[in-house]
């Protein structure tokens, strides 16, 4: 129904992306419909590759049953979570939207907060945040996904914050980040109750 890919511009928390670059790679779009024919998928799937750049060879790692990433695409001309409310509607498309190549955007508190981590400075921190404000090397041409505040002043509430504690105190970045983590990671009690409904599933099942 529709595809977006993007590579990693500006690195933020933990490997993540926090700039993103949109990509159309054909051939890696036709494994995609393989895999999903293979499986008779029907939803969402999103999945990270490592891709080289010399061979044009790549690996796909880290699959996940969920959108995600979507503002980029957005940008890029591709309404991923609209296709998605397609899919459950049971509508289907001869020709599957492509989304267009080289849409830069980012996320401001998401770069802030890496960039704290790794060089934890005000210097760093001012720098990087003046550099988003003017629009100025990685941040050249690139769109902001969350702090919009031309459409939502209050967006750029988070951000604020954010950058304002870092630039009082810029070791409590991994402090911010680990706190976020957690407030949607799957905890231990839960992972518990997962594991003790399964076996139970399985005993019932024999």
């Amino acid at each position: 129904m529709a595809v977006h890919g993007y590579r990693q511009h500006i690195p933020g928390v933990g490997g993540s992306a926090s700039g993103r670059i949109g990509v159309n790679r054909p051939a890696v779009i036709a494994d995609l419909q393989r895999l999903g024919r293979a499986m008779q998928w029907h939803g969402a799937l999103m999945l990270d590759y490592m891709f080289d750049d010399q061979s044009g060879g790549y690996w796909f790692i880290d699959p996940n049953p969920r959108l995600g990433e979507t503002m980029n695409a957005l940008l890029s001309g591709v309404d991923l979570p609209q296709a998605l409310v397609e899919v459950t509607q049971g509508q289907r498309t001869e020709e599957c939207r492509h989304s267009d190549q080289g849409v830069r955007s980012h996320i401001l508190l998401s770069a802030s907060l890496a960039t704290a981590i790794k060089e934890p400075t005000r210097r760093a921190i001012l720098s990087q945040l003046l550099s988003a404000w003017r629009h100025l090397g990685k941040f050249a041409e690139s769109r902001e996904e969350v702090a919009l505040a031309s459409e939502d002043y209050l967006s750029l509430v988070p951000t604020l914050a954010v950058a304002a504690q870092l630039l009082l105190r810029p070791s409590r970045a991994q402090t911010i980040a680990t706190h976020a983590i957690a407030n949607y990671a799957l905890s231990g009690r839960a992972v518990g109750i997962v594991r003790d409904s399964w076996q139970k599933r399985q005993r019932d099942a024999r």
